[in-house]
């Protein structure tokens, strides 16, 4: 692995195992995930891949925290490991474009949220786009907000950093930063090109806004887009042909999914995510076999699926990643469904091993294939995908 200097080693939590070796860190995050299953009672294949991913240097997007102190001295960046706010000028975690975003950002930061007096803390997503567009969304308080619309210079020169392509959203509803001529407000929301999913082993536009969820890495997500649609297609019998797509987002394993030849039900409770969705399936001429659902999974939305698609359990495979909670009650719904073939992915794998234990003991499915993609290297956690088939 390649070794690289970081000036916060030790004192940051962002990379909180940044001195264990490379090889160590994945043992350790597959010794985890064993003692989880054991624990369970889960019947695991003797045999399972572990996908590495870039070590350093692959960040595509960037979330700290911004805070200004009574002075009006502004620090931005993580958390130390004893709980304060670290002024980081820097992280080796970010691909050059971002780190060069991030330095930018930071000097304009430094000069304009100082004068911004109602605010303490705030929160910061920056982003870089498929051709180095810049994108930043900020999530601070509506009075910080409305004290920075009337602050023209820190307006206008935060637009200029952005600049052609590039936007700034603020608030919780990513409204875009626009001057009408008059004075700075806040317009609709606008989606961009802002993250990539793969597709025969090439990256295509994920159409989001900033502020939206997306994997941390376009080169890490490669590999678990790949390794997700490879258990899909080669991890035991032949799959279904239609595919329910659960927690889809933007549609990350939407898109390759469909571009493998399935039809595909995507459902996702974040509007704004299914927006990007429809844009970038429409841009890929994906739109026939390919339904998007708008709907809160956890209230009883699988049997209200079951019956508008007439989803019957043996001609379908269902794909699910959820957020950390995992599928909790959901669960039930989805044994009751019955599909063929189960894959889930899971950021988390102490709800992950809690919901497999229970597909398996109340509803008789078997793991046939499992995997672990290392998508956050220097930390403890990872992205587990798990192929479950049902059996008689």
């Amino acid at each position: 692995m390649k070794e690289v200097f970081c000036q916060y080693a030790g004192r940051c939590s962002g990379c909180s195992w940044i001195d264990v070796p490379h090889q160590d860190q994945l043992a350790r995050k597959r010794e985890r995930l064993e003692r989880l299953f054991e624990e369970h009672g889960i019947k695991a294949p003797p045999l399972w891949s572990v996908h590495e991913t870039r070590a350093w240097g692959s960040r595509s997007r960037f979330d700290f925290t911004v805070e200004r102190l009574n002075s009006g001295e502004v620090r931005m960046g993580l958390y130390s490991t004893l709980g304060t706010l670290i002024d980081l000028e820097d992280c080796p975690q970010l691909e050059p474009a971002l780190q060069d975003w991030y330095r930018t950002f930071r000097q304009w930061a430094k000069r304009s949220v100082g004068s911004l007096s109602n605010l303490k803390k705030g929160s910061v997503r920056l982003r870089i786009g498929e051709n180095a567009e810049r994108g930043v969304w900020l999530d601070f308080s509506n009075l910080s907000i409305k004290e920075l619309l009337e602050t023209e210079e820190s307006c206008r020169s935060l637009e200029a950093l952005v600049a052609p392509r590039g936007v700034v959203e603020i608030g919780q509803q990513r409204k875009i930063l626009l001057f009408d001529g008059e004075r700075w407000r806040l317009g609709g929301p606008s989606l961009g090109p802002w993250f990539q999913t793969t597709i025969a082993n090439k990256l295509v536009p994920v159409w989001m806004h900033v502020g939206g969820f997306s994997q941390p890495s376009r080169t890490g997500n490669q590999v678990l887009v790949d390794c997700v649609v490879d258990m899909i297609q080669n991890g035991g019998e032949k799959p279904p042909r239609k595919w329910l797509d659960l927690f889809c987002g933007n549609g990350n394993y939407t898109l390759p999914l469909r571009a493998a030849g399935f039809s595909v039900v995507a459902v996702e409770s974040d509007e704004q995510a299914l927006e990007g969705l429809k844009k970038s399936a429409a841009s890929l001429g994906f739109l026939t076999d390919l339904e998007i659902v708008a709907m809160d999974i956890y209230r009883d939305g699988i049997p209200e699926l079951r019956e508008r698609f007439k989803l019957l359990g043996e001609d379908l495979g269902v794909l699910v990643n959820p957020p950390r909670s995992g599928l909790a009650a959901a669960v039930k719904s989805l044994g009751a469904l019955r599909p063929k073939v189960l894959v889930y992915v899971s950021c988390f794998p102490d709800s992950l091993a809690r919901d497999v234990a229970q597909l398996q003991t109340d509803f008789n499915y078997k793991i046939t294939q499992m995997a672990l993609v290392d998508q956050f290297p220097q930390t403890p956690h990872f992205e587990t995908v798990v192929r479950l088939d049902a059996h008689s």
